[in-house]
């Protein structure tokens, strides 16, 4: 039994508060479920941002960065415009000043933990809604600059967003994911996951009663152009 579930209730929600500060291993599935619903009735406060921003690329923790992930993608637009945007847009020279660090790396070869890597891609994923076009700018290159080291964990986190419901997170993930395949097709580095993603990316988006079939032209156009690109590259993969 941990903390806030042997409270009475009148001391459940501030201990739930501080589930941040629980040791991953400690960290029960009760306690991740009330402590992501507090923060949903809560809306997304900037208090609990700063406290979810340490541990986003914490390898294995239950609150990393695929707990806000899922936050995020529960929340309406408005809501995560009036809370993660809104936070962002008041920090966005620190945003800014982190990510092109990050790309300046990535451009000499930086790696480092690849599970860290993975989720550090999956925030700055949700930059995208930013209403600062640089950090948005920069959060894309990030994107495709990991992306070429990593193509199948980039189409991954592309896969996962094809339903969020702020066009440009998506519209700017099939950009990196098809300026990716279309480098790596280029150099002759013909990888499945590009094949897979291809085949997703028509199944998904362009067949008859598509799920996440869109109007959107940017989205339509980058995903279309990964297909091409595919067909026009590496015609072994088309056909398969």
């Amino acid at each position: 039994q941990q903390v806030w579930q042997a409270l009475c209730t009148d001391y459940t929600r501030e201990a739930l508060s501080l589930s941040y500060l629980i040791d991953k291993d400690d960290l029960c599935d009760a306690t991740r479920a009330n402590y992501k619903s507090l923060i949903k009735e809560e809306k997304l406060s900037g208090g609990t941002l700063d406290q979810l921003r340490l541990i986003r690329t914490a390898v294995g923790h239950p609150l990393n960065a695929d707990f806000l992930s899922e936050i995020l993608f529960e929340l309406s637009v408005v809501e995560r415009d009036l809370s993660w945007t809104e936070y962002n847009r008041r920090h966005h020279g620190d945003r800014i000043d982190a990510i092109e660090d990050l790309v300046l790396k990535l451009k000499k070869g930086y790696r480092g933990n690849p599970e860290a890597d993975r989720l550090r891609m999956v925030s700055i994923s949700w930059l995208l809604t930013s209403t600062v076009i640089d950090l948005r700018n920069f959060a894309t290159e990030a994107l495709f600059l990991y992306g070429l080291n990593a193509p199948e964990n980039l189409f991954a986190i592309a896969k996962g967003m094809l339903s969020v419901n702020d066009p440009y997170i998506l519209e700017r993930l099939l950009a990196a994911s098809y300026s990716v395949a279309v480098t790596l097709l280029a150099k002759g580095d013909v990888q499945y996951c590009i094949r897979d993603f291809a085949h997703f990316i028509y199944e998904a988006m362009f067949i008859e009663g598509a799920e996440a079939a869109t109007t959107h032209l940017f989205s339509r156009d980058y995903a279309s152009s990964f297909l091409q690109a595919v067909v026009a590259l590496a015609p072994e993969l088309s056909g398969e």
